[in-house]
């Protein structure tokens, strides 16, 4: 799902725009974003931006947010929620493309400076791999540190896992002399199906699985944008 599509109902009836398929039972939420250099690669960082407008421009007044980046370092957009519209939409979106995704993963971090925005009442943690920085790396140790974290504040953390997006063969872009499929007849649903069935058993994915189920939240697997293969 490239696009966010529609508004969704929270469990408490709370109307919600929707984010890489998820609806959310709150308008006081912290976006919590993996700008680590692998995000650059195979679709996910222009996949994410897209995702992210679609998401603000269709979401309502009402909500407040704010922004965290990390890779090796963590970056604030604001120093707490502000409230959407046309300026902080473009501003927010101007704060994530000012570079491009570099450096390692140091989420522990991040997730301790999430937890200072008390002001938020849902963290949304988008990522697409294991953490190589920080005080805990291996799953069970982050897992441990966001329970002590959330022991009290009893935000509700939604989790999302960026798979990179479908390949279009190289042949399908340029031509070629044999059978060479065009990028209309790649089945990207079937490929994207054969990745739901495998990301949840990788420990990364397992991990964010967790932080969404005890922490109040749902967990998903969001895809970046088609990309062309190089030449062979």
């Amino acid at each position: 799902m490239l696009h966010a599509g529609g508004m969704k109902l929270g469990k408490e009836g709370f109307k919600t725009a929707s984010y890489y398929g998820l609806g959310f039972n709150s308008d006081r939420i912290l976006f919590l974003i993996d700008k680590s250099e692998s995000m650059i690669r195979y679709g996910k960082w222009s996949g994410l931006l897209e995702e992210l407008t679609g998401f603000l421009s269709s979401s309502a007044d009402t909500l407040h947010f704010n922004i965290v980046e990390f890779s090796d370092q963590v970056d604030l957009w604001e120093d707490g929620l502000q409230p959407l519209d046309q300026r902080s939409q473009k501003d927010a979106m101007r704060f994530l493309q000012r570079t491009n995704p570099y450096g390692p993963t140091n989420l522990s971090h991040a997730i301790k400076i999430a937890f200072e925005d008390t002001d938020a009442d849902s963290v949304v943690l988008l990522s697409d791999g294991r953490a190589n920085r920080g005080d805990a790396q291996e799953p069970d140790e982050i897992l441990s540190e966001l329970r002590q974290l959330n022991r009290y504040t009893r935000l509700s953390v939604y989790t999302v896992y960026l798979s990179g997006g479908p390949m279009i063969p190289y042949e399908a872009r340029h031509g070629c002399t044999g059978d060479c499929p065009a990028p209309s007849e790649v089945d990207f649903e079937a490929w994207k199906r054969s990745k739901r069935d495998w990301l949840p058993t990788t420990k990364h994915g397992e991990m964010l699985a967790r932080m969404a189920s005890e922490n109040g939240g749902e967990c998903t697997i969001g895809f970046g944008k088609p990309w062309h293969a190089s030449p062979p």
